[in-house]
């Protein structure tokens, strides 16, 4: 898919096969929030899969490239801060008695401490500064090296033989750059020619089959084999990266403009989902259901859904905020989109 719309309203060039991807890791990530501590084989087991999706979009970022600069950063909170005035805003008309001002505060702090990704992330891209398009190779030695390390030094054990090296956990940012270095090389060795189907899908059932075998989650081997600094679950990644690259290709005008309407409220949906009143509401929707006899995996695909429609759909007024005092041109900048006819 190599189409999207233009500001006159024409299709023009653009990789509408990753607008695609991001909202399928989205959804993934979705999944696993929905999910959360149930313990069950199969629930877990399906969860274990979705954390694919986080490494999924650091790919992403590595195929194409990031510069660290304060713009995005901020651009970045400001998505934050509109969010966190819409999920309040919400929140008191539907129940004013509870609603206090403070809310609000907290919720703009949680930009800061709350949400491991955004502040990761921050840092992949200032590393990334470090690597042009054409030495990814020489990082190569790089990736192994921090990779592995991040893993070995949380194997059962390890904290006694390996010392604690800060920074290096599986949610860290220096993890995360691993994986970025990953999509990197996998853009410079043109891994779309160059693997076939005969080997990735044999990868993604062995890596698939690793880390759905880790449960409950309370087995050790939960948090080493089934994390992002694992080998496995990066394997599935790239699998999984590889075959959507792969999609069909739709360039019906509707389609297009459809993604490049929606694509930009992929950021939107994590953030609303994941805060308290978000969680709350999963929580209280989880409880309806099991009444109603829903329950298992068909009950989380609808959590999921819900999620990420609700973000979809509660992001509508930030971006029209957004349209509305910078008067049509922040769509400049990625913020929003194009307004079309």
């Amino acid at each position: 898919m190599k189409n999207s719309v233009n500001e006159s309203g024409q299709i023009a060039t653009r990789d509408t096969t990753t607008d695609v991807m991001r909202l399928v890791f989205m959804f993934m990530i979705c999944m696993v929030h929905a999910v959360g501590c149930d313990s069950s084989r199969w629930t877990h087991w399906l969860t274990n899969l979705c954390y694919s999706g986080v490494l999924g979009f650091v790919l992403i970022s590595g195929y194409y490239g990031i510069r660290f600069s304060w713009f995005k950063v901020l651009k970045i909170e400001g998505v934050g801060i509109g969010c966190a005035l819409t999920v309040v805003v919400l929140a008191a008309f539907c129940d004013p008695a509870a609603f206090s001002p403070s809310h609000f505060v907290q919720e703009v702090l949680r930009l800061f401490h709350g949400y491991w990704f955004i502040h990761a992330y921050v840092v992949v891209m200032i590393l990334a500064n470090l690597s042009s398009p054409q030495t990814p190779k020489h990082f190569f030695p790089v990736i192994i090296a921090v990779y592995a390390w991040s893993f070995l030094a949380h194997l059962p054990g390890a904290r006694k033989l390996l010392p604690s090296t800060p920074g290096l956990e599986f949610f860290s940012g220096i993890t995360l750059f691993a994986i970025y270095l990953v999509g990197r090389l996998y853009r410079q060795q043109d891994w779309d020619a160059k693997l076939k189907l005969r080997w990735v899908l044999p990868l993604m059932l062995v890596c698939g089959l690793v880390v759905a075998s880790v449960i409950p989650p309370t087995n050790t081997w939960c948090g080493i084999l089934a994390r992002y600094n694992s080998p496995f679950l990066l394997g599935l990644a790239v699998g999984l990266f590889w075959l959507l690259r792969r999609l069909p290709s739709i360039s019906a005008p509707w389609f297009v403009k459809f993604l490049h309407w929606l694509t930009p409220s992929v950021l939107s949906i994590y953030l609303i989902h994941t805060n308290d009143y978000g969680h709350a509401v999963l929580a209280g929707l989880e409880s309806d259901l099991a009444n109603a006899g829903l329950k298992g995996i068909a009950a989380y695909l609808v959590l999921a859904a819900v999620a990420f429609l609700a973000g979809i759909l509660l992001d509508v007024p930030r971006r029209f905020f957004a349209l509305a005092i910078s008067r049509g041109g922040l769509w400049k900048y990625g913020i929003m989109p194009p307004t079309t006819a």
